[in-house]
């Protein structure tokens, strides 16, 4: 990697090793640049934030996509074409239509494929709505934007953040968000995660925004659910719909946050138990320690499932506000399996050094999880690193949750020590089992400026693991 070319002998040698016997390996441009009008204009007020893609099965490409305040009417969602070898194709699209339509800002989008249809959808949020959008393999616009929540009467509500799987057995999606909706009976402000089911053309289907989540009691606004993730698993045919919150079973208290999951079937009923409780983080009752910013993925040969998240722990020697990744690999029915460790970047017992953010997919391809996640670890970055300046790194995992191969460093923003950073990744896989990953950072290679954000990306390829632990 670049990053290294400024750094002593003996590491180099070092670095050398790793990429020799790593499980992770870097191919095609480094550290491409995505995003067109944020990252490189020398204006840290523009930025391209939330990035996160979807692979082309069909014609073997990715879609990134992003918000961007460099429209002038405000947030935007933002789409390019990526090759199969990491390259940007043609120009940015826009996606959202804030000039056209209500003015209001477009944040935080998410995107999946249709193989069926051979497009995607994108959805977001404005200040107070749940938006979607067809998108062509080309990025043609497909129709109008569509409004999925239902909460526009009241100004003071909101349905936020959401997040998109696709059922590749019916053709279908599921949208899922989180508000503080007045027709589930919640007072303001307090949120709990609903859903709504699309067909493969986009038209609304099942019953309208139906509730997920059942955090505590209706009218207790102390309580919160919040930071969602879904997926989709073939095997089973079922959805997982995960969430972090201050519950109060099994004597959570107030300020205690942990991530909660829920099954459901293909047709958006809930299966199995309710509200179930995935993350354990310092036990019961102690709020000094949370679980943040899940994601999942499924294992579509299996049925099993793969959530992450990062938080603090008081379990093998870890103390609060030492912020690392965790997992929990689950059964079809959504079982413990495995608890997991995925990092360790200031060693344990030190808060210097952090982990936030995790992603995650599965690759069919090597039948391994893949997660990604920004740190600011000292691991390969020097005898005296500074803390607080983040990277990308990536973890394998087999599909029985094991630890594979080596933690590896993906971006290089800036050179060592700058004030240059890598932030929130995504991952997507092709059909020959490399991996896409993207995350927004701040980096001088293109004339960017230190807090100016843009979109960036590396493609990846896997060493093969063997029986006997080699590769």
């Amino acid at each position: 990697m670049l990053l290294y070319k400024n750094i002593t002998g003996a590491v180099i040698i070092l670095i050398t090793t790793i990429l020799a016997h790593g499980s992770v390996i870097e191919i095609g441009p480094n550290d491409v640049i995505i995003s067109q009008e944020a990252g490189w204009q020398g204006n840290p007020n523009i930025d391209a934030l939330y990035p996160t893609l979807a692979y082309n099965s069909t014609d073997n490409n990715f879609v990134a996509i992003w918000s961007s305040n460099a429209n002038a009417a405000g947030s935007e969602i933002y789409a390019r074409l990526i090759s199969a070898n990491g390259i940007p194709i043609g120009n940015q699209v826009n996606v959202s239509d804030i000039p056209n339509s209500d003015n209001l800002p477009a944040y935080d989008p998410d995107i999946v494929y249709n193989p069926i249809q051979n497009e995607f959808l994108v959805v977001w949020y404005n200040d107070q709505e749940i938006f979607a959008r067809r998108l062509g393999a080309d990025l043609t616009v497909l129709g109008a934007e569509i409004q999925i929540s239902d909460i526009s009467p009241l100004p003071t509500r909101t349905a936020v953040r959401p997040h998109v799987a696709f059922n590749t057995l019916d053709d279908e999606y599921l949208v899922v968000w989180y508000s503080d909706d007045p027709a589930a009976g919640l007072s303001e402000n307090e949120f709990e995660v609903f859903g709504q089911r699309l067909t493969g053309e986009g038209v609304e289907i099942g019953a309208n925004d139906f509730r997920v989540s059942d955090v505590a009691d209706n009218g207790d606004a102390s309580r919160d659910a919040k930071q969602l993730g879904v997926a989709f698993n073939s095997f089973s045919g079922e959805y997982l719909v995960i969430w972090v919150a201050d519950d109060d079973q099994e004597g959570q208290v107030d300020q205690e946050f942990e991530v909660f999951g829920q099954l459901l079937s293909a047709d958006g009923v809930e299966m199995g138990v309710n509200d179930f409780r995935i993350s354990t983080m310092g036990g019961i009752g102690e709020v000094e320690f949370d679980a943040s910013y899940p994601a999942v993925a499924a294992n579509n040969y299996n049925g099993d499932w793969m959530v992450v998240w990062h938080g603090d722990d008081n379990s093998t020697g870890l103390i609060d506000g030492e912020f690392e990744i965790h997992g929990q690999l689950l059964s079809e029915a959504g079982q413990f399996l495995d608890k997991i460790r995925l990092s360790a970047m200031g060693g344990t017992g030190n808060t210097d050094y952090l982990a936030y953010r995790p992603d995650v997919i599965f690759n069919p391809v090597t039948r391994e999880f893949l997660v990604s996640f920004q740190s600011d670890g000292p691991i390969w970055q020097g005898s005296e690193p500074d803390d607080d300046e983040y990277e990308i790194w990536v973890r394998r995992l087999n599909e029985s949750g094991e630890q594979t191969g080596i933690l590896t460093m993906i971006s290089d923003m800036g050179d060592l020590g700058s004030a240059f950073d890598a932030r929130t990744s995504a991952l997507a896989v092709d059909h020959n089992g490399e991996t896409m990953v993207i995350w927004n950072g701040s980096d001088d290679t293109h004339g960017g400026a230190v807090g100016e954000f843009g979109v960036f990306g590396q493609k990846l390829a896997e060493t093969p693991i063997f029986s006997d632990g080699f590769e």
